[in-house]
């Protein structure tokens, strides 16, 4: 079965967000905002966004203001 993922991100010690890619067959944005109401499309790109462009999820986790990542 697949991973219970809002209870998994419900035990969190740090904070959760998601992004995915916009052309993402796997999951859709309302999934992924059911679990997470700011999740967000990060570019045009398909379900393995950190693989298909680093730089643009790097830039969205910085943009986060997440102490660490700037």
């Amino acid at each position: 079965g697949k991973p219970p993922l809002a209870e998994l991100a419900g035990l969190a010690r740090c904070p959760v967000q998601l992004g995915r890619g916009g052309s993402d067959a796997l999951v859709t944005l309302a999934q992924a905002r059911s679990i997470d109401p700011a999740a967000r499309d990060i570019g045009p790109h398909g379900h393995n966004v950190i693989v298909e462009a680093p730089a643009q999820v790097w830039d969205w986790m910085a943009a986060s203001g997440e102490p660490g990542l700037r």
